[in-house]
């Protein structure tokens, strides 16, 4: 984990290797996050945007969030609203039709 100057712990979260070579430098931050994640990743892709879902699993393995993304090749910023969860620890995961899971990361959300 690394604080920045605001104080907010950027956790860089290594990725499973599934993909690893569509998706990179992956950061979800703050950890543990309150109400907002924020979520930066580089894609590569041959064309230009990739329509991507974006899942949050609890550790019952319920799938309890479901945001569907169209990222673009290159850098990708966005947060989610994470405010409706309990504490707890999470997974974060990354997919798309075309390519399957590209990411799987770990999240605590804390109030």
């Amino acid at each position: 984990a690394l604080i920045t100057r605001e104080g907010i712990v950027v956790s860089k979260v290594e990725q499973t290797g599934i993909k690893k070579s569509l998706i990179s430098d992956v950061n979800l931050y703050p950890i543990p996050a309150a109400d907002r994640l924020a979520l930066d990743f580089d894609l590569r892709l041959l064309s230009s945007q990739a329509d991507m879902k974006i899942d949050l699993i609890n550790m019952n393995g319920s799938n309890v969030m479901s945001v569907d993304y169209s990222a673009q090749r290159g850098t990708n910023s966005t947060e989610l609203d994470i405010t409706t969860l309990r504490n707890g620890i999470y997974i974060l995961r990354l997919s798309s039709d075309e390519n399957g899971i590209l990411y799987t990361g770990r999240l605590v959300k804390s109030k």
